[in-house]
């Protein structure tokens, strides 16, 4: 009864590790796949940014004060909005498994990090105590804080110091 087990087990092993090499060879990929953690944490932290991105311009744009002086921080939000939209259409079709999807993302928030940066420096420059002008302040460094955070998570994704999994091994009895 053991031997039937383990041979049923050995079985399964060989059929992981030829769906995992047909994969691997019909997608060209040679990098290890992100772990199943690393991609939903990646959506997220996009959502969030999007969401941030949201507010901070919406307060600017509602607000009735010169618009020249926000012009930059409106840029940056409809930006990422669009930037982010298209990150989420990314992770939905797994094009996240790329080496050349996850530098040009690297490249994109470094980018981004300091777009956002100068942004809530401008806010926090111009804000009169308005609470519109507080509000789009305060989500302006949110946004520029989970940008860094995305920033370093897709830089460590790039290297590949994210822990991915071994390639399966075949069980030779």
């Amino acid at each position: 009864m053991r031997r039937v087990e383990e041979g049923r087990t050995g079985e399964r092993e060989r059929a992981a590790d030829w769906i995992w090499f047909r994969r691997r060879r019909h997608t060209g990929c040679h990098a290890p796949p992100p772990t199943q953690a690393d991609s939903p944490r990646s959506f997220v932290l996009v959502r969030v940014q999007c969401l941030f991105a949201i507010v901070s311009f919406a307060t600017l744009a509602d607000f009735g004060g010169s618009g020249s002086k926000y012009g930059y921080v409106l840029f940056t939000g409809i930006s990422t909005l669009i930037l982010t939209l298209g990150f989420m259409l990314c992770y939905a079709f797994n094009a996240e498994q790329s080496k050349t999807f996850r530098t040009f993302e690297f490249c994109v928030n470094l980018i981004w990090l300091v777009f956002w940066f100068a942004a809530a420096i401008v806010t926090s420059t111009f804000n009169q105590g308005f609470s519109q002008l507080a509000a789009s302040c305060a989500f302006a460094w949110l946004t520029f804080i989970v940008w860094a955070v995305s920033c370093v998570m897709s830089g460590m994704a790039m290297r590949g110091k994210v822990s991915m999994p071994a390639a399966p091994q075949a069980n030779v009895v």
